[in-house]
C-alpha cells in the first residue's frame, strides 16, 4: 500500500507540473488571470435580426454549439415596411403559381441561380417555421404574399429566440465586438467582445454578420452616396458589423443601390405622407396623377425625372383640416404654388379646370430605407476579400449583397431573411463541424 500511494503521488506530482503547458492546447488558449475566461463555440452569430436568429436556430439544428452577440438590452424588431409588407411566397403549391413566382422574380432583374434557390427553399423554409415555433401562414389578398396570422412582429422574434435558447443557443445582450480575428491562414478564430468595459475573447470558427445595413454609417454614407437621405425610420442605426466588415478590408459592391421610399417634412421631422387620390405627383417636367398608384410607382417616377424629390398638389378641399393635407402649404392659386417652387409648367394649368383657387401642396422627398447594395457574398454565404470568400466568415441580411439588384419584389426582404437565414446557418455550422 504504501509503494502504491507512493506512486499515486508522485503521479498528480507530474499531472500538476503538466497543467500550465497543456492549457494552451486546446480549443481556447490559455489567457492571464486578469479578465474573464474566453468564451468558445461553433458559430458566433452578430445581431438580433430575423436572418440572425433564423440562421441561429438552423445551426443549433444541426448540432452546433451556438453564440449570439448584440449590443441591445432589449433588443427589438426593425420593424416598418419589411412586416407590413408581408412575405413573398407562391400563391399556392401548384405549378402555375411557381412559375408565376419565378416570372416576378425575373422581371425584378434577379438572376436565375437566385430565382432557383428562392423557388426551391420558400415553402420548405415556411413548414420548418411553422414546426420550430408555431407560426401559421395566411395569404394576403396581394398576390404572392403571406403573413403570419396568431403572432405579432415582436412576438415572431422571441418566438425565434426561445426556440433558439431550447436548442441551447446562448445569447449576449448589451455587448459589442471590437474585432473579428483571423489566423495567419486568413481563416476565422474568434472575437473580441466587450460588456461594461470588460473585453472578453471568444474562440469560434464561424462567424456570421446579420442585420442591418450601412445606412446609419454616416463617414461610409458620406463617401457613397452623399445625395441620399437615409430613412428615419426602420434600422437605420450605424452597424457595429458594417464596421468590423471595413475594417477586415471587406469587398463592397453596388453601394448606390438603395430601394427607396416617399418622405415629407413636417414640423423639422420626415414621415411618411399620406397619399390623397385627388393629388398630383409633379417630378421634374412629369405630373403624374396619384389616383391609382401605389407608392411604388410614385417613387419611380420621381427616380424616372432624374431628381430626388418632387411635390404633391391638389385643389384646397372644403375642410382645410382634412385628413392627409392639414401640414400642406396654402397658395392662393396655381401661379403661386409654380412660382414659390420655381416651375414652369403650362401643361399643369390644363389639369385643373379653376386654376385660381386655392391650393395645397407639399415637397416629397425620396429617402433610402433598404440597401440593396452591401458587403459582397458568395452564393455560399461567405463575405469576400479582395473577390475571394474569407473562410468562416458569413453574412446574411441587408448587410450582404449576393446579387446586382436594382429593386426587390414586395415581401421578398422577409422571405430573403428566411430562406438565407436558413442556408447560411446550416452551412456555418457544417464548416464549424467539418
Amino acid at each position: 500500500m504504501k509503494g502504491t500511494g507512493a506512486r499515486a503521488f508522485l503521479l498528480l506530482l507530474i499531472l500538476a507540473a503538466l497543467v500550465p503547458a497543456l492549457a494552451g492546447c486546446g480549443h481556447e488558449p490559455a489567457f492571464g488571470e486578469d479578465g474573464p475566461p474566453p468564451l468558445s463555440g461553433d458559430v458566433a452569430v452578430l445581431g438580433y435580426s430575423l436572418e440572425g436568429l433564423v440562421a441561429a436556430l438552423e445551426a443549433a439544428d444541426q448540432g452546433a454549439a451556438v453564440m449570439v452577440f448584440y449590443e441591445e438590452e432589449e433588443p427589438l424588431p426593425a420593424g416598418g415596411f419589411r412586416w407590413q409588407e408581408g412575405v413573398l411566397c407562391p400563391a399556392d403549391d401548384s405549378p402555375e403559381a411557381e412559375a408565376e413566382l419565378k416570372a416576378a422574380l425575373q422581371s425584378s432583374g434577379a438572376g436565375q441561380s437566385y430565382i432557383d434557390f428562392f423557388c426551391r427553399h420558400i415553402e420548405e423554409d415556411l413548414t420548418w417555421l411553422t414546426r420550430e415555433i408555431g407560426v401559421r401562414w395566411s395569404p394576403l389578398p396581394e398576390a404572392m404574399l403571406c403573413r403570419p396570422q396568431n403572432t405579432s412582429e415582436v412576438q415572431f422574434y422571441r418566438r425565434l429566440e426561445e426556440a433558439a435558447r431550447k436548442k441551447g443557443v446562448r445569447f449576449f445582450s448589451g455587448t459589442s465586438v471590437t474585432e473579428i480575428r483571423l489566423n495567419s491562414a486568413e481563416r476565422v478564430e474568434g472575437l473580441t467582445i466587450e460588456k461594461e468595459g470588460i473585453r472578453r475573447q471568444v474562440f469560434a470558427p464561424t462567424v456570421i454578420l446579420s442585420g442591418g445595413g450601412y445606412l446609419g454609417n454616416r463617414e461610409l454614407m458620406s463617401r457613397v452616396a452623399p445625395r441620399v437621405t437615409p430613412a428615419p425610420w426602420g434600422d437605420q442605426a450605424a452597424s457595429s458589423a458594417v464596421d468590423l466588415a471595413l475594417s477586415l478590408d471587406l469587398d463592397l459592391t453596388g453601394a448606390h443601390r438603395f430601394l427607396y421610399s416617399l418622405a415629407v417634412e413636417e414640423n423639422g421631422r420626415w414621415k411618411t405622407p399620406l397619399l390623397p387620390e385627388e393629388a398630383l405627383l409633379i417630378a421634374g417636367s412629369r405630373i403624374v396623377p396619384v389616383r391609382g398608384k401605389s407608392a411604388g410607382e410614385l417613387v419611380q417616377a420621381i427616380k424616372a425625372a432624374g431628381t430626388q424629390k418632387g411635390y404633391l398638389l391638389m385643389m384646397e378641399p372644403a375642410d382645410p383640416q382634412a385628413r392627409g393635407v392639414a401640414g400642406w402649404r396654402r397658395y392662393d392659386n396655381l401661379e403661386a404654388f409654380m412660382k414659390a417652387n420655381d416651375l414652369d409648367l403650362p401643361l399643369l394649368r390644363s389639369w385643373f379646370s379653376r386654376p385660381w383657387q386655392r391650393y395645397r401642396g407639399i415637397e416629397v422627398q425620396l429617402v433610402a430605407e433598404y440597401c440593396l447594395g452591401g458587403i459582397a457574398a458568395s452564393e455560399n454565404g461567405e463575405l469576400l476579400r479582395r473577390g475571394k470568400p474569407v473562410a468562416g466568415l458569413y453574412g446574411v441580411g441587408e448587410i450582404a449583397a449576393q446579387e446586382e439588384r436594382q429593386s426587390l419584389l414586395p415581401g421578398e426582404i422577409l422571405a430573403q431573411g428566411i430562406t438565407r437565414g436558413r442556408f447560411v446557418g446550416s452551412r456555418a455550422a457544417l464548416a464549424a463541424q467539418g
